[in-house]
């Protein structure tokens, strides 16, 4: 059976080939808007890391599932729904997801949920919640370059 290990919403995640290690740079959990334009959250990339209890020796296949949500707003609407596949002699799988800029109705706190579904019990088990606050941004806030 898959287990989630851990997720983060960053802006940038760097691989170093070399050594292996992954490096998760600015992690998002709040967006700015302009006052006269639509929210939403910015363009980001997920990290997402999965293991399975299974025997090394097999796959392990399962679904995973992303949705939004938000404080006012208690239904969820799926956003990204994919196949996962563990290989053989490895422990788990390690994915970076690219959603991009996601569209909110309103400046609030928002929800991205997620979700998985092993073909063996065929139901969908929440395992994550990140939080978003998405505000109007200030008038004396400014860009720095």
């Amino acid at each position: 059976m898959p287990y989630h290990i851990l997720s983060a919403p960053c802006l940038r995640i760097i691989q170093d080939k070399n050594s292996g290690l992954t490096s998760l740079i600015d992690i998002v959990d709040t967006a700015f808007v302009e006052p006269d334009k639509e929210p939403s959250l910015p363009p980001f990339k997920l990290f997402s890391k999965w293991g399975k209890s299974t025997p090394e020796n097999e796959l392990e296949k399962f679904d995973v599932k992303l949705s939004l949500s938000g404080s006012k707003i208690k239904s969820k609407k799926q956003l990204d729904k994919f196949n996962v596949e563990i290989p053989q002699n490895a422990s788990g799988v390690t994915m970076i997801l690219d959603l991009g800029a996601i569209k909110v109705k309103e400046a609030g706190l928002w929800f991205i949920h997620i979700a998985f579904k092993s073909s063996s019990n065929g139901k969908w088990k929440e395992v994550c919640t990140l939080p978003f606050m998405v505000r109007s941004k200030p008038s004396n806030l400014t860009e720095s370059g």
